[in-house]
């Protein structure tokens, strides 16, 4: 995690919807590209990311 990571996730953690959103938008491909790899259904992979994101 890099320190603009960080600064993101604190300022996440402290409310703030657009530093989350960086945060998402900066993982989402990553994060989809290994739950397909794992659960193999798109749907799934969805599932498991808005799980991911937002739990």
């Amino acid at each position: 995690m890099t320190e603009a990571d960080s600064t993101l996730v604190r300022r996440a953690r402290e409310g703030d919807a657009a530093a989350f959103e960086g945060l998402v938008r900066r993982y989402i491909r990553p994060a989809h590209a290994v739950a397909l790899s794992v659960v193999r259904e798109q749907a799934d992979a969805e599932d498991v990311c808005q799980d991911a994101f937002v739990t």
